[in-house]
């Protein structure tokens, strides 16, 4: 379970280093395509999904591992690891925690951008919550047939 918590804690990033990377590769070929010439504005994008890439690690990763893992144990604890409680609940506290993080980290915080945050990290749980149930095992254990007489 820990190693399908600490795969989906990288999903956000490997995921904006991918958009920012392609975008920026798109760039490259539509200008030597179109004949402008060479420029470094492509080289720009791959810089800048580093770096949001970096940011995603310390607002994603972190998190979803320090507070996804003690939810995943007493979910199984209780019974309620399953497919539709972990990716709504991986949702809510994706939600919950970049909501309450933004009223930290701005000095300004309205409504309207509570709940823009709120709407991404509830998008970005979601993500971390599907990418979390296809990575864990099942359990396939071969169980004995029980042989009731007859």
């Amino acid at each position: 379970m820990f190693r399908a918590i600490l795969i989906s804690s990288v999903a956000i990033p490997v995921i904006v280093i991918t958009l920012f990377t392609i975008t920026g590769l798109i760039f490259l070929v539509v200008e030597l395509i179109s004949g402008g010439g060479y420029s470094n504005g492509w080289l720009g994008l791959l810089y800048a999904g580093v770096v949001y890439g970096y940011f995603a690690v310390l607002i994603s990763s972190i998190p979803t591992i320090v507070l996804g893992w003690p939810t995943c144990l007493v979910a199984k604890k209780y019974g309620y690891l399953k497919r539709g409680y972990a990716i709504f609940g991986a949702a809510v506290l994706g939600g919950l925690f970049l909501g309450l993080a933004s009223t930290l980290l701005f000095k300004t915080v309205t409504p309207q951008s509570l709940f823009w945050f709120a709407l991404a990290g509830g998008v970005g749980g979601l993500i971390n919550g599907y990418v979390f149930w296809k990575n864990m095992k099942p359990n396939n254990q071969i169980k004995p047939a029980l042989h009731l007489p007859r």
